[in-house]
């Protein structure tokens, strides 16, 4: 998915299946020449755990080894999806009733079930012939402006990393100071301050400062995985801000009181040491 997002590929593209009560689906360029590129399937990602939630995003298939560029948004709890082996790869910033999934919500919907199950776009015309097609006979879909991809983000002279195994922006660290050495292995004790806040609403929910640094073993999953990620690309004395997405962190459930279900968390962390 990255390397589609950092192509342009879905630029000018169409939202050209949108259901309501199950999920918005996109992924054919606007134009159709563009497909060649893209012809071999995308390898399958490992089902991991996580469940096709509201605002979760799995790539479209039929089958072990049929993934293309089509994916969709889940809009509801879509878990029995689950078992047939559609791993989400990637969730809308801000959870199930954050800002992202507010506008996803608004899509142009009206066409339901695409061709031949239903009176939609025809997914064959739409690869013949991309937005000729799709603005002659479905004016009304929604638009995908531009895309970015988050690992590619710059701010100053310091790029953004994205921290996950797989790359889909869930982790992304910004160094604000670097540190010295080389990063911590496995199974080290990590000593670390920390300051979380809501992205929603930047309210804190949790801080050691003013208290004993936190201790953790990387990698025991004693903490949260975006933490284990993190900190595995942390150097001794680095500076950074981390901002995990909900499926890095207390996912759709949460951490009541103080952590609302699909909350997108920041944390201003430093490394003090490892050993």
């Amino acid at each position: 998915m990255a390397k589609l997002a950092a192509s342009n590929f879905f630029d000018g593209s169409k939202f050209f299946r949108a259901i309501d009560g199950f999920m918005v689906q996109f992924g054919l360029p606007a134009d159709p020449n563009i497909n060649s590129q893209w012809s071999d399937p995308i390898d399958d990602d490992p089902s991991i755990g996580i469940s096709n939630a509201p605002g979760t995003v799995s790539f479209a298939m039929a089958g072990p080894r049929s993934r293309t560029t089509q994916l969709f948004i889940n809009l509801v709890d879509n878990q029995r999806l689950d078992g047939m082996g559609f791993t989400p790869v990637g969730e809308i910033g801000g959870g199930a009733d954050g800002p992202g999934m507010q506008v996803v919500r608004q899509l142009y919907s009206g066409y339901g079930e695409g061709a031949p199950s239903g009176n939609g776009p025809n997914q064959g015309r739409i690869q013949a012939k991309g937005n000729a097609y799709l603005e002659s006979n479905f004016p009304k879909l929604s638009t995908i402006i531009s895309t970015t991809w988050g690992a590619d983000k710059t701010v100053g002279d310091v790029a953004d990393q994205d921290c996950t195994p797989t790359h889909d922006g869930g982790v992304i660290k910004h160094v604000k100071h670097p540190g010295e050495g080389g990063f911590p292995p496995k199974g080290s004790t990590i000593t670390a301050h920390y300051t979380g806040t809501l992205a929603s609403d930047g309210s804190q929910f949790d801080s050691s400062h003013g208290k004993a640094p936190f201790h953790f073993t990387l990698g025991a999953g004693q903490v949260i995985k975006g933490w284990d990620y993190g900190f595995a690309t942390m150097k001794k004395g680095e500076q950074a801000t981390l901002t995990i997405t909900s499926q890095y962190a207390y996912g759709f459930g949460g951490h009541p009181p103080v952590i609302p279900g699909g909350a997108t968390l920041i944390f201003e962390v430093e490394l003090l040491a490892f050993n």
